[in-house]
């Protein structure tokens, strides 16, 4: 439910700023080129659920600790008046705290990560003469992976060696602020939509789906 919640928050923040850019001042800027690279924190934190098979029949729940962790990006596109179309390169971590399976838990100490490559569209609107609130939609391939992980207590290493492949996409919304003509920073919140990683034999695991959200700043340099 949170992450429905979540995703309907990003998706009506991305569609408002884009749709509401309409009414702004048209900015002006001629089609140029851009580049930049952007990073902050994301909100990988608490829990991710998983269905952990010991074998033929035999399936317990199990959980993950997390405590949040970093990404960044390097992104690269053609702007128009009022229109950005870009590719772009996010990697994030995320810390590994603790392992839980049916009622054995133990503190754990590791770490996963993500990737994705996307393709943006951003609409533009300027709202005074150096800032610029855009938002917009991504759409493009994303990897999630976590480490094998085991119990000392029990020599059981359960938690498979897992990862998935797949579709990905984002929902972006941000204000920008030019510094000179063709320098430019920004903050912004991205909600990314990642495969969801699990692992074939047995023991096998199966995790949620966990989309992630994350705050950042940037730069961006027009040429």
């Amino acid at each position: 439910m949170k992450s429905k919640k979540s995703l309907a928050a990003a998706a009506a923040l991305a569609c408002g700023l884009a749709c509401g850019s309409y009414a702004f001042a048209a900015d002006g800027a001629q089609p140029s080129n851009y580049f930049g690279v952007q990073g902050g924190i994301n909100d990988l934190r608490g829990t991710w659920n998983a269905d952990v098979s010991l074998g033929p029949g035999v399936s317990l729940p199990g959980q993950v600790g997390l405590k949040r962790g970093h990404e960044f990006g390097l992104f690269g596109g053609r702007q128009t008046e009022n229109w950005r179309f870009e590719g772009e390169y996010q990697h994030g971590t995320f810390d590994i705290t603790n392992i839980q399976l049916g009622p054995v838990s133990e503190p754990h100490s590791a770490s996963g990560s993500y990737d994705a490559l996307t393709a943006n569209a951003y609409r533009t609107g300027r709202l005074t003469q150096g800032l610029t609130a855009y938002g917009g939609l991504g759409l493009g391939w994303g990897r999630v992976k976590l480490p094998q992980m085991g119990f000392a207590s029990t020599g059981c290493n359960c938690f498979a060696d897992s990862s998935k492949s797949g579709f990905a996409w984002l929902a972006r919304a941000g204000l920008e602020y030019a510094i000179t003509p063709n320098d430019n920073v920004f903050a912004q919140y991205t909600y990314l939509g990642l495969p969801r990683p699990e692992s074939g034999g047995a023991p096998g695991v199966q995790y949620e789906r966990r989309n992630v959200g994350s705050i950042g700043i940037g730069y961006r340099r027009t040429f």
